[in-house]
């Protein structure tokens, strides 16, 4: 029973870290499109 416990464990520690990589892109990518936004808009008020 314990040795399932650790498998269980070691299996949701992986999908915890698979979880973050996937917050980690999205937040950037989200930087990214507010970097694009302020620039879009600086843009507009030029033209």
């Amino acid at each position: 029973a314990q040795s399932r416990l650790s498998e269980q464990l070691v299996v949701e520690v992986a999908e915890c870290r698979v979880s973050k990589g996937l917050l980690q892109e999205k937040e950037t990518a989200i930087v990214d499109m507010k970097k694009e936004l302020t620039e879009l808009r600086l843009l507009d008020v030029v033209l």
